[in-house]
């Protein structure tokens, strides 16, 4: 037998399916082995290139497979792969196949493939995928992406019709199915999947909607990977669930909180989060406002940081209390620091939020702006203590000039004119103007106490403003033999003042200077700009003031009133009053002196 005959043989009686294709991939000879597989016969393939097994490809996919075998064939290599034909009838196979180069005698060469049916063990494996598949409460799937960007569906587990209304089997033979009724705004094109499964390394999580059997979305979530298996091709894996439940119910919650958001972000009243250690977790708008810090600001702060220091001691007993659970909550009216460095009186309710447990979790406090009710009470009790040193001025320092003057008349009525009757005379002037000087300036101060804003304001000329209030004064000056010199930096400065106010200040310090000048001194009023605000200064070189008097000079009834070089009584209301009306204008002003140096007052407009 020759090695012709022999191999004739050997390729017509084996089991194993076997064809020889040339360089365009015709199918040149089959065995019956590979005859049977296909359920065709040798005058059905002989002559046709391999892809009539592949039905499922469309004209441009075949002659893509095509050219890529000729390519193959003109490397001369050997390969192994796997793939899904169709037989003659329709029916689907798995074969794996190997190809070879080979030189035949009679024949060029040929590539011979050599096939093993491995559709019954593949079926077998499904089937146990799709037992485990089935068993998860989604979609497992394995589809495809080909260089031509187009999509398949290789395999979708048994519970797609579940979740697409579809067949696993019609998705399958036609991805459309499920592609066309994706939510517009939630289609990808194939390039759009690729990208973010770029960005993701590989790897997609992505929720989309679909149409359901009424007619509405059905809201479903995949996860995925991505195989690259050759130039622009590409498998994905993943799995498919249904979430539309969890999404009615976190649209619900979303609709639930932006209620209690909205709510809380527009209450009439602070509200502040803080965890155990006193860290501040969330605020709203209004706490935000009512001390003016940003949310930035605030958030993980610890909350003691905004607490006057007369408060912290008080606060951290109180807090500690709550989260032992010995209270549930407490208030407490404390000092918060706002953002300009000032403090603002706050009402605090503190109450404790406890876990399933009963323990404390953090603190919630309700927050509300008492400013106005302590400045009020502030003032209730200035004007209580204010009344009360004027009953005492009226029991006291007004008492004695009057009993003077009574007592100088009753002794006027038992003598003739005299010397000592022109001296009883002088007496009771005196007194009498130190009783009016009282009573005017209780008068003054009562009446700023009333006036909440400043009135018959108008435009000034200082320069001559103040030439005017030196005026006044010649006949003080003279009696003591004093000097009063004025020094301007500025031709003409207008202020809008209230003339009347505005002289009784500039009059009061240059009285004060006046009286506590030594005889022959010298008084100096200055008017000048300095950083866009306009100085009005008035200096004496007199017996000064002793430091630990400078914090309560500009205080009512304060104990830093003192007599005048010669004698001169003070009630201790002028320095007082001066601050009065020049904080009404919306200024300052302050006291520079030192002891037997002399004194200078500032006034800044």
């Amino acid at each position: 037998m020759n090695d012709n005959l022999e191999a004739n043989i050997l390729f017509n009686e084996s089991i194993t399916p076997i064809s020889y294709m040339n360089a365009d991939g015709i199918l040149v000879k089959v065995n019956p082995a590979y005859c049977a597989l296909f359920s065709s016969s040798e005058i059905d393939l002989l002559g046709n290139d391999f892809t009539i097994h592949f039905s499922s490809l469309d004209s441009d996919a075949k002659k893509e497979t095509l050219q890529k075998y000729k390519d193959f064939y003109l490397q001369g290599e050997k390969d192994n792969f796997e793939a899904e034909v169709f037989t003659k009838t329709g029916e689907v196979k798995i074969v794996e196949i190997t190809r070879k180069f080979m030189q035949l005698p009679g024949l060029s060469k040929v590539c011979v493939s050599f096939l093993n049916d491995v559709t019954r063990y593949k079926l077998s494996n499904e089937k146990i995928l799709n037992a485990v598949f089935n068993a998860v409460a989604g979609v497992v799937y394995h589809s495809r992406i080909d260089s031509q960007k187009k999509r398949k569906m290789i395999f979708m587990s048994d519970r797609a019709d579940v979740i697409f209304g579809h067949s696993s089997k019609e998705i399958q033979n036609d991805i459309s199915l499920i592609l066309g009724e994706l939510h517009p705004d939630d289609v990808l094109t194939p390039s759009q999947s690729l990208e973010i499964f770029k960005k993701n390394n590989n790897f997609r999580r992505i929720q989309f909607r679909v149409k359901n059997k009424t007619g509405g979305w059905k809201w479903l979530e995949e996860r995925s990977i991505l195989i690259e298996t050759g130039v622009n091709e590409y498998d994905l894996y993943g799995m498919i669930t249904d979430i539309t439940d969890r999404k009615v119910a976190e649209e619900s919650l979303a609709a639930s909180e932006g209620k209690y958001r909205l709510l809380y972000e527009n209450a009439p009243i602070g509200i502040v989060i803080v965890d155990p250690q006193a860290i501040i977790l969330e605020c709203n708008t209004y706490f935000l406002n009512m001390l003016g810090y940003e949310k930035e600001e605030v958030i993980g702060k610890k909350s003691y940081s905004f607490l006057h220091d007369d408060f912290v001691e008080y606060k951290a007993a109180a807090l500690a209390k709550l989260f032992k659970g010995e209270i549930k909550r407490f208030y407490i009216e404390e000092k918060r620091r706002a953002k300009d460095g000032n403090y603002v009186w706050i009402g605090c309710y503190s109450n404790a939020i406890t876990d399933q447990f009963g323990n404390v979790i953090y603190r919630l406090d309700f927050i509300t702006d008492i400013e106005n009710r302590k400045k009020s009470e502030e003032q209730l009790l200035k004007l209580d203590q204010s009344k009360n040193a004027i009953l005492n001025i009226v029991a006291h320092d007004l008492r004695s000039p009057i009993i003077g003057i009574t007592n100088l008349a009753r002794l006027l009525l038992k003598v003739e004119y005299s010397e000592d009757k022109q001296n009883y005379l002088e007496l009771m002037e005196n007194s009498g103007n130190h009783a009016l000087n009282i009573i005017q300036d209780i008068l003054a101060m009562v009446q700023l106490e009333q006036d909440v804003h400043l009135s018959n304001v108008e435009s000034t000329e200082l320069n001559e403003f103040i030439k005017n209030c030196i005026k006044i004064h010649q006949i003080q000056s003279k009696e003591k033999s004093i000097q009063i010199k004025f020094h301007s930096c500025v031709e003409k400065i207008y202020h809008n003042i209230n003339q009347d106010k505005m002289e009784r200040v500039i009059s009061n310090l240059i009285s004060n200077a006046i009286k506590f000048s030594n005889e022959n001194g010298i008084v100096e009023l200055f008017l000048y700009r300095e950083r866009n605000k306009t100085i009005i200064q008035i200096k004496d070189y007199g017996i000064g003031i002793p430091k630990e008097m400078h914090d309560i000079l500009f205080e009512k009834f304060s104990a830093a009133r003192r007599v005048g070089t010669k004698g001169e009584k003070t009630i201790g209301l002028g320095l007082s009053i001066a601050k009065e009306i020049i904080d009404k204008h919306q200024g300052k002003i302050k006291v520079e002196s030192e002891e037997n140096k002399g004194s200078s007052f500032f006034i800044e407009l």
